[in-house]
């Protein structure tokens, strides 16, 4: 299992990616920038798994310990979730989600990568620098 500083360390990559996609007028990969958000989310959640010696084997696995602390906040574990819903959506196209994204509201992805993945990442490393 990767060790938690190249799990913060790609965590930050991919918001990277995500925050430089939201950054173009009008948003053109708004499906890209949801997953990049969604994969640095799991790679913060990883980093805190990571220290807590937890190595979980499936997406859902993830988002059940996530749900499962009490040292993050209801809005962290909400974003998160969101994050989760709406990338699975957006990478296999389900309930009926059109292509790129195109349902989405260029407003509402930008807050998840500027409010979402932000206030999960800052609980996140609070729980690590512990």
């Amino acid at each position: 299992m990767a060790r938690k500083s190249f799990h913060q360390q790609q965590a930050s990559h991919n918001e990277e990616l995500a925050n430089e996609l939201i950054n173009q007028v009008p948003l053109k990969f708004k499906d890209w920038a949801v997953i990049a958000a969604f994969y640095a989310a799991v790679h913060y959640v990883e980093a805190f798994m990571a220290k807590a010696k937890k190595h979980p084997k499936s997406h859902t696995a993830r988002l059940a310990w996530v749900n499962s602390r009490g040292d993050l906040s209801d809005d962290a574990k909400d974003a998160y979730k969101e994050l989760y819903d709406t990338s699975v959506m957006l990478r296999y196209l389900t309930n009926g989600a059109s292509a790129r994204g195109a349902w989405l509201r260029d407003q509402d992805v930008a807050e998840m990568v500027t409010t979402g993945l932000a206030l999960l990442r800052s609980e996140v490393l609070t729980q690590l620098a512990s």
